[in-house]
């Protein structure tokens, strides 16, 4: 079988982390297998790319591979890699190197979008988490920390429209995500007002709350939008921000945007606005800084809209979170942990930042010097 070749090249440690890629359409394929974000290389010698069966060394085909690996806050500059991309031969031309080791394609779009899918697939159904490795050798200060195998977390299923984190002032019940037959994530705790501690099956998990709550706000209206303009929640009370005359007249030209992405708000004098109604999930002390960054990203017109859609949605994510400091309630806590546990990409935010990391119960005992099996008493 390739997975044991691979083991017998490579070693079995190696093989038994890697994560299975299996997708294609219309002629173009790609399979084998990636390392998961936590287990990679400084140097390209285990990066293996195969196009029709023919080993290449193509820098275009490296960077796409790179891109996708990347985007889930990967520590390493390669992962570990042995691809078999299929293409039609019609659509490939090998003889731009003399060793044909670099390669053309006639449709590189197609090929880029065909490695992101397929890796974006396989990453959703594994979930790797990067975790912490408690070895006997402590790591030094810049090194790239060593790593056990990820946190394989089953695929939950998501609600159409995701409740937006409760308010601090009115909490309500935080929903239930785990399925009857597995185990519920146990929410330890906050600290430093920064971190959120689980505990579950595997060992522990730690969780930034912003990059949670940012990454749960960029899925959420990202999937809602593209059912329609998001629904804005009305506020208990208005929110008056002083914007300047300038942004106040063009308030309107810009008001189906506004619309669109669920904000409802008016003139309130020469040069002030009344924000009374946000997008779902907005926390209600970022929305000052949501509007105003809005308004900077409004005031230069985009060449590509759905390009700078898709950056500002990102930017209004992060402004519109929880930051760190901020004191949750063991509700708001809980919801937290459960939207991690449902997220699309629970690795990183959108801006690529590490969001979680997991310290396995493995690490656990070895770091306190015991070996023995819990399930063997």
């Amino acid at each position: 079988a390739p997975v044991e070749r691979i083991a017998q090249v490579f070693g079995p440690q190696f093989a038994e982390a890697l994560i299975e890629l299996d997708g294609g359409a219309g002629g173009y394929r790609l399979q084998g297998w990636i390392s998961p974000p936590d287990e990679g290389s400084r140097t390209p010698e285990t990066f293996h790319v195969f196009v029709n069966r023919r080993p290449i060394r193509d820098r275009w085909v490296t960077y796409i591979f790179r891109d996708a690996w990347q985007r889930y806050g990967a520590r390493w500059p390669y992962p570990h890699l042995v691809a078999f991309l299929e293409v039609p031969y019609e659509q490939v031309d090998v003889n731009v190197h003399p060793t044909k080791l670099e390669i053309r394609f006639r449709e590189p779009s197609r090929v880029q979008s065909l490695v992101r899918s397929v890796v974006e697939g396989a990453f959703e159904a594994r979930r790797p988490v990067p975790s912490f490795d408690l070895g006997e050798s402590p790591v030094s200060v810049g090194s790239a920390p060593l790593v056990n195998e990820p946190v394989r977390l089953r695929a939950q299923s998501r609600p159409s429209v995701p409740p937006p984190i409760p308010p601090p002032e009115t909490v309500t019940p935080s929903h239930d995500v785990a399925e009857n037959d597995q185990p519920r994530p146990r929410a330890l705790g906050q600290i430093h007002h920064c971190y959120l501690v689980v505990a579950d099956e595997a060992g522990l998990v730690v969780l930034d709350q912003h990059l949670v709550h940012e990454r749960y706000l960029y899925e959420t209206w990202r999937r809602l939008l593209q059912q329609g303009p998001l629904k804005a929640q009305t506020m208990l009370v208005p929110v008056v921000l002083e914007v300047g005359p300038g942004r106040v007249e063009r308030l309107q030209e810009s008001e189906s945007i506004w619309k669109a992405w669920g904000w409802v708000i008016h003139p309130f004098g020469p040069g002030a606005v009344a924000v009374q109604a946000t997008p779902p999930g907005v926390w209600p002390d970022r929305v000052e800084e949501t509007v105003q960054l809005l308004f900077e990203a409004l005031e230069h017109p985009p060449r590509d809209l759905k390009e700078w859609e898709h950056e500002v949605l990102k930017e209004v994510a992060c402004k519109a979170a929880i930051k760190k400091g901020a004191r949750l309630s063991d509700e708001q806590i809980r919801f937290l942990v459960d939207t991690w546990y449902r997220l699309e990409v629970p690795q990183v935010c959108p801006h690529g930042r590490t969001m979680a990391v997991r310290l396995g119960i493995h690490d656990l005992h070895r770091a306190f010097g015991r070996t023995w099996n819990l399930q063997e008493g």
